[in-house]
């Protein structure tokens, strides 16, 4: 189905993944904080990588080589040591500012690739990208905001807000 109309017709949603439920509930809750893998990449969140939860609270992102604080709400009753999945839409990503002081991180462009309206660019944590393949993020902005950043020496700074990132259990 087209996630675009179902987001539009239902006020909730089922999705279904080897022939059985992998999510049922209220539209903005499976869209905003997926509770499974499978409901997250249906949905279309571009952005989800392994997880493991964190005593002090947080998650460790080991493939994305971070750590990152995820709001309790967005939870989904983890338990420190669990692991599972996090993830984070394309368009939640944000550049950071002045006043962020976590979840901020450096990435460089690896890639981008433009549409009609909006460009995806493809980030990497930590270090310049080896090629265009070498990414971790899909960040989906507007041409103005691309060419603003453009416009700036890298590292970029990204904010990935604790209200946008959410846990899923394996």
């Amino acid at each position: 189905h087209n996630v675009e109309e179902a987001y539009q017709l239902c006020d909730r949603i089922l999705v279904m993944s080897g022939g059985r439920a992998a999510a049922f509930g209220p539209r903005e809750e499976i869209f905003q904080a997926p509770p499974t893998r499978e409901a997250a990449v249906i949905t279309g969140c571009k952005n989800i990588t392994s997880a493991v939860i964190l005593p002090e609270g947080g998650v460790e992102l080991p493939q994305w080589g971070i750590r990152a604080r995820i709001s309790p709400s967005r939870m989904q009753g983890a338990v420190p040591g669990q692991e599972g999945f996090a993830g984070i839409r394309a368009n939640d990503i944000r550049p950071a500012a002045p006043s962020d002081r976590e979840n901020v991180y450096p990435v460089w462009i690896a890639d981008e690739s433009p549409s009609t309206f909006r460009t995806i660019l493809y980030l990497k944590l930590g270090g310049a990208p080896k090629n265009g393949e070498d990414c971790h993020l899909r960040w989906e902005i507007s041409k103005e905001d691309r060419n603003r950043l453009l416009a700036q020496a890298q590292p970029l700074k990204i904010f990935l807000n604790p209200e946008a990132l959410f846990y899923m259990a394996g």
